[in-house]
């Protein structure tokens, strides 16, 4: 929920936990980089055996664009003297007086390193990378790129912008004396604006009681003085208040009354957006095929009125919920509708936000693709949409006709999905750097660390350097939960490097940050989540004992060695752990947070192993 501020009426906005919206309101100018990717991907020796010489090859990669170009050493050095007359601060070429010997193969290797870390440098800078001449050098001189700044607007009537309003920015006090005094004034109008924005206080702060009391005297104040455009936002603020404290039932029954309002004004861009409030709250209730009608009678009333922000905004959120109940096609349709809203609107924050969900779905249909290995198993603080229902059928291939989307074609093996969604969450990472959004860039780091280590031949120093970035972030963002999320993938890919020792440092550090933020986490999944981070600890110090040789049974080592008698970690006076039957009662719990994690990184290894001998 963001609380947004319009004509001093703040105004309640729900968002689905998949929505970039909220990101919005975070943007930060200087933390603004360019989305520009440029590396060396090989050499080639070309010419005559009379004049050989050496190109190299850079593919150059934005947000939207591919390019691969072959440029020679001499070309670099035109390249920086034509920079640095431009720009004195410029960094400069390193050159070479060598002469002999420039086509051995250690020299052209240490010339691709330096020009790579030239290239490095140059893309890294705001000024650069707008240039003629680099973006000529780069081949990109014709790519007409979005415009700099994303245009957040928002969904009701009159939203130019979307500005936060902050309870802090308020003082209780002064508005408890202003409210005084506008009622010895007999000031409805501005008595209803007051408590609603006390009310508004009061949810921020947490207060359900008074929020709603606040709020229930702001809509009466409106219904006496019959200012319907009031009532009808404060209507919608007390719905939002009673969804937020979990009263959900109260929230559409409000968000009805408020829908008719709106109709009987003529309103149906505010009778849109409350029709989206609806969907979440009959969504999050768990009436969800409701919620996705409602969104979709939210998403005409959008069309009709011609409003694209609205329409792409509820098209991306039934995507989600059509997704989540198993309707694959229809779910990736709607987001691709999205997506095209969101070029249209140049929007690019909205694209990323598309962008990141349809990388989600490709990795999930990658995984349900791929025998031996399950994301999920891996670290289950990877959301990820509901399993394709569709995609489980026979011989695993789409059943569905082609609903034109490229990437839901019969026959498509996991590792394309795998590929194509590291390309989506490299463009999103471009799109999050460019228009300055930490929060967007930590989690895509977050996502490309699990699918590089998630894959059979993986790379796990790239994972490992990706989750420690987005960890970087996450402590910049002073977000614990996502700290906690970068030091479980961190534990994860050390404990499949074979270094427990490390990797127990970084589990019991993931432990530390998501107790230390309970509060605003599911009970159930919180518990769960903590319970298979503990029985990852359990295997990491296993290992350690094992190495050791102290592996306290005579005769039969390894195997089941964790689920004797040891009581390795789940019990540890040091982290205050509980046996895992303790933690659950329910028979399944042992397989379903113990053992199958083990088997299916077991899987993932051998399938790994296989791989290498068949090479």
């Amino acid at each position: 929920f963001i609380v947004c501020d319009h004509e001093s009426f703040p105004s309640y906005e729900p968002w689905e936990e998949a929505s970039w919206w909220p990101h919005r309101i975070k943007l930060k100018d200087e933390s603004k980089r360019p989305g520009i990717k440029a590396g060396i991907v090989r050499t080639e020796t070309r010419g005559p055996k009379s004049a050989m010489y050496t190109t190299y090859v850079v593919h150059v990669k934005t947000a939207f664009h591919v390019r691969g170009v072959a440029r020679r050493f001499s070309d670099f050095s035109t390249l920086d003297r034509q920079l640095r007359a431009l720009f004195p601060n410029a960094p400069e070429l390193v050159r070479s007086n060598r002469i002999i010997g420039t086509l051995s193969p250690a020299f052209v290797q240490e010339r691709r390193q330096m020009l790579q870390e030239y290239l490095d440098k140059l893309v890294a800078d705001h000024q650069l990378t707008k240039s003629e001449v680099l973006r000529t050098f780069l081949a990109i001189n014709n790519v007409q790129e979005l415009d700099d700044d994303p245009k957040p607007t928002g969904l009701e009537t009159g939203f130019d912008e979307m500005k936060q309003w902050k309870a802090n920015d308020a003082s209780l006090a002064e508005l408890m004396e202003e409210l005084g005094k506008c009622r010895s004034a007999q000031d409805a109008p501005v008595e209803a604006r007051l408590l609603n924005k006390i009310g508004l206080y009061m949810c921020d702060k947490g207060d359900q009681t008074q929020a709603i009391v606040h709020l229930q005297k702001a809509v009466s104040c409106c219904r006496v003085v019959n200012d319907r455009a009031g009532l009808l936002r404060c209507i919608s603020n007390l719905a939002c208040a009673h969804f937020k404290f979990g009263g959900r039932s109260m929230a559409v029954e409000l968000l009805e009354e408020a829908i008719e309002i709106a109709q009987r004004l003529g309103d149906p861009t505010a009778e849109a957006a409350l029709l989206r409030k609806a969907g979440l709250a009959q969504a999050a209730d768990g009436d969800m095929p409701q919620g996705l009608r409602t969104l979709q009678e939210a998403t005409e009333l959008y069309i009709a009125a011609n409003n694209t922000i609205g329409e792409s905004t509820t098209r991306f959120t039934a995507g989600v919920i059509q997704y989540e109940l198993g309707e694959t096609t229809e779910g990736v349709e709607s987001l691709e509708m999205s997506l095209v809203l969101r070029r249209q609107l140049k929007d690019k924050l909205g694209i990323a936000e598309v962008l990141n969900r349809l990388g989600l779905a490709l990795v999930d249909i990658g995984f349900i693709l791929s025998p031996t290995f399950s994301v999920q198993a891996l670290s289950p603080s990877l959301t990820l949409p509901r399993a394709m229902l569709e995609l489980q059928q026979k011989d695993s291939n789409c059943s569905k006709a082609d609903p034109n989307p490229s990437h839901l074609t019969e026959s498509e093996p996991s590792g394309r999905f795998h590929l194509q969604a590291l390309d989506y969450f490299d463009r999103v990472l471009s799109l999050c750097q460019e228009v300055g959004d930490v929060l967007g860039e930590a989690s895509t780091l977050r996502l490309l660390a699990y699918v590089h280590f998630a894959q059979v031949d993986g790379d796990r120093k790239v994972s490992l350097d990706l989750f420690k970035k987005s960890l970087s972030l996450a402590k910049r963002n002073a977000d614990a939960i996502g700290q906690a999320t970068c030091h479980e993938g961190i534990a994860d890919v050390l404990l499949d490097m074979d270094d427990p020792k490390l990797a127990i440092e970084h589990y019991n550090q993931a432990i530390k940050l998501r107790e230390s933020r309970s509060e605003i986490l599911d009970p159930q999944a919180h518990t769960r989540h903590l319970q298979l981070i503990k029985s990852k600890l359990a295997r990491a110090k296993a290992q350690v004992l094992e190495a050791s040789g102290e592996d306290g049974d005579e005769g039969d080592g390894g195997g089941d060695f964790l689920w004797r008698s040891h009581g390795l970690g789940v019990n540890d006076s040091d982290n205050e752990m509980q046996p895992l039957e303790e933690l659950d009662q329910s028979p399944s719990t042992y397989d379903d947070y113990g053992m199958s994690y083990y088997k299916e990184l077991a899987n993932n290894a051998m399938s790994r192993a296989l791989t290498m001998l068949m090479s």
